[in-house]
């Protein structure tokens, strides 16, 4: 079982939109029962669960849920259109994009990308994961904050 507290102003916390903060610890509904083996989390959160199943809420303002749409998802939804071919080892929570790192050390990027923080050489958002093209044989990711 998972359970959030805290802030929940654009659905971080994996709860419906009821109270915009959550003053103690309450279950997550969607993961009862299910086999949670890694999160990360910040303004927006991702969860892996058994069999590579990906799912995010939160923020989601330039797409960095990696679901096909750009608006806040307060309840965890499983991202369907992912191109990973292997397992997900890291994942990096930046302030309006994200980085997924997979167990072959290839990263994909998704959300904002005006200012070169996806490393796609474009500047249009990006909705769905997509691989990093240059970042290969990668060990370890990070996403500080709005720009890095």
């Amino acid at each position: 079982d998972l359970y959030s507290f805290g802030n929940n102003e654009t659905g971080q916390l994996g709860r419906d939109a009821t109270f915009s903060t959550w003053l103690q610890p309450c279950q997550i509904p969607c993961f009862k029962q299910q086999h949670i083996l890694n999160i990360w989390a910040g303004g927006h959160g991702f969860f892996v669960l058994t069999h590579n199943h990906l799912y995010s809420c939160g923020a989601n303002s330039f797409g960095q849920l990696g679901h096909s749409l750009k608006q806040p998802i307060y309840l965890p939804l499983e991202i369907k259109d992912f191109p990973l071919v292997d397992k997900i080892i890291q994942i990096a929570c930046g302030l309006q994009h994200t980085l997924i790192l997979d167990s072959m050390g290839y990263v994909y990027g998704l959300g904002r990308s005006d200012d070169g923080r996806l490393g796609n050489n474009h500047i249009n958002d990006v909705i769905i994961p997509k691989q990093i093209d240059k970042l290969i044989n990668i060990v370890d990711i990070a996403a500080i904050g709005l720009r890095q």
